[in-house]
């Protein structure tokens, strides 16, 4: 379980004192996918940042499966986000130098795994993302859905306790990213995985299990701000 607890985060900046994010509050579950809604400018992608240990928030709490991320020390909270956290980036962010399976593989070795289990979950996941044969293809010759796929089975290789992907479809077509929705769904529900998805995509908030709307960096309470 995922509680979000009365978030706030501000900035400083040459125009002044921001508030990103205001006494943000809301839960997730395993296997739930939460669209985050909101204009840009709203603090989606600061909220993701948080949950993801990125960023430090002014007040408020994150509690994943018990533990406060944010109780933890510095080098507990890179364990947490090597670990604990997969991040779908929005041009997919692939190391442009390794092959697709080495991308995939990035994280396992990270996080300690043997050659012969990065081997299996490698092929594993090609096989799910139905790019069984482009292991050795390199970023550059993937197509942009493709590359998406591939940024999908990065994140969710180690199997983290939760996905957060950043505006995964803007920069695809309307028929290309209702196919990554869907698998980001999939998976994560094989997984077991919370799924939190930035978005202004009506059609992954119509995806999604939940919609949690920002505006100006608090929670929508009107009727439509928390879609279940």
């Amino acid at each position: 379980m995922l509680d979000v607890v009365h978030i706030t985060k501000s900035y400083r900046s040459g125009r002044g004192h921001l508030k990103a994010l205001d006494q943000v509050s809301f839960t997730a579950a395993p296997g739930q996918a939460v669209a985050v809604a909101g204009r840009s400018g709203s603090g989606k992608t600061t909220l993701l940042h948080c949950i993801a240990g990125l960023e430090v928030p002014d007040e408020g709490r994150i509690v994943c499966h018990g533990e406060d991320i944010f109780q933890l020390s510095e080098k507990e909270r890179q364990q947490w986000l090597r670990t604990g956290v997969g991040i779908v980036f929005q041009s997919g962010n692939l190391l442009s130098y390794l092959t697709v399976s080495d991308n995939i593989a990035f994280p396992l070795q990270l996080g300690g795994w043997s050659r012969g289990d990065i081997a299996q979950r490698v092929d594993e996941l090609l096989q799910r993302i139905a790019l069984p044969h482009a292991g050795r293809a390199l970023p550059h010759e993937l197509s942009g859905g493709e590359l998406q796929r591939v940024a999908v089975a990065r994140a969710i290789a180690h199997r983290p306790r939760i996905v957060l992907a950043d505006e995964p479809t803007a920069s695809l077509d309307t028929v290309t990213a209702a196919a990554l929705v869907e698998l980001l769904m999939e998976l994560s529900r094989q997984e077991n995985t919370i799924l939190l998805m930035s978005t202004h995509d009506p059609a992954v908030m119509a995806a999604a299990n939940r919609t949690v709307s920002l505006a100006d960096g608090c929670i929508d309470t009107s009727p439509q701000g928390d879609q279940r």
